[in-house]
């Protein structure tokens, strides 16, 4: 029996030996290095600058508005934009406005040519003077309602007061706005 366990133990071995032999070899693997590019700052570890607490305080400070009701109808900038004076931020939807300046110059059409016969005809004595003061009255009603209207259609338009920075804008796009209702405020530092 013994002879048998030595033969059995002898074939196991060799048969190890031999599934061993069948293997490859492992592989070693290399780690390639890539070449870096470095640099050396320089400067002193102990640095003479010194820090204090403050606070910046704009030189000049406005709240921007129209100066009529309307509907916004664009935005053109936004916080923390740098804008020159007579720049125009935001426009309301002119579209009223256009309207009412056509009405308005329809009425001073009318009254310009109603003066204008007044004052030939109280030259010849055909209207009485209250008549041709009425009709002045009503002229310069109407010229200064065509004024009003056109200053009313270029309020439409939010310029900035002066050179600046949008430091926060109150209002979105198509937002219905009052007159002096803030829409920007604006900075100088």
């Amino acid at each position: 029996m013994e002879k048998r366990n030595l033969s059995f133990a002898a074939l196991l071995l060799a048969s190890s030996f031999f599934i061993s032999g069948c293997e490859e070899p492992p592989q070693t693997i290399i780690a390639s290095s890539r070449p870096v590019k470095t640099i050396i700052i320089g400067g002193d570890a102990t640095s003479n600058t010194r820090e204090f607490p403050a606070v910046v305080d704009a030189i000049k400070k406005a709240d921007i508005s129209f100066r009529v009701d309307g509907q916004v109808n664009k935005i053109l900038v936004k916080e923390g934009d740098d804008v020159k004076k007579g720049q125009i931020l935001a426009e309301l939807d002119p579209t009223d406005f256009k309207i009412k300046l056509k009405d308005r110059q329809a009425s001073y059409d009318t009254a310009k040519a109603n003066y204008d016969r007044a004052v030939s005809l109280v030259k010849k004595g055909a209207i009485s003077k209250v008549d041709h003061d009425n009709i002045r009255a009503q002229y310069h009603t109407a010229k200064a309602n065509l004024e009003a209207a056109k200053q009313d259609l270029l309020y439409t338009k939010l310029k900035a007061n002066f050179d600046g920075v949008i430091a926060k804008r109150h209002v979105e796009n198509y937002e219905e706005v009052i007159f002096s209702q803030k829409i920007y405020s604006l900075e100088d530092v």
